[in-house]
């Protein structure tokens, strides 16, 4: 009975997600998105939950690491734009896309084979031990 409710709990929190888990839609989109991250993500934490965000002047690259995170796409709107103007982005607006708590997680143990001993794995580790989760 006791496995039972431990079993329970962990699908009840899997449960919680309300959108997508992360890499259920293809391994190609994985290894764009594990490329991207490695090269324009980087990690916080707020109100004491982690998270990891990816935020560029490209649309369908941030579009794509969406998809794969199962999470959805922001629009930054500065007064003073950040970005180059160009013919997809005339405006200059930068997009970003952010997953927090336990579906940072589980997209940092997704790429685990891959991102151990990079920078972003050491800061996720570091302030995993700071921020309380």
């Amino acid at each position: 009975m006791i496995t039972l409710a431990k079993n329970k709990a962990k699908t009840r929190n899997l449960n919680r997600l309300r959108k997508p888990l992360p890499f259920t839609v293809d391994g190609k989109l994985r290894n764009i998105s594990l490329g991207i991250s490695l090269g324009e993500a980087y990690v916080g934490c707020s109100g004491g939950r982690l998270y990891l965000r990816v935020s560029m002047c490209d649309k369908k690259a941030v579009e794509m690491v969406a998809k794969a995170w199962g999470s959805s796409v922001g629009m930054h709107r500065y007064k003073i734009p950040r970005c180059k103007p160009t013919p997809e982005n005339p405006e200059g607006h930068e997009y970003s896309t952010t997953v927090i708590g336990k579906r940072a997680d589980l997209v940092i143990k997704g790429y685990e084979p891959e991102v151990i001993g990079t920078e972003l794995y050491n800061k996720w580790k570091r302030l995993k031990k700071r921020c309380k989760q």
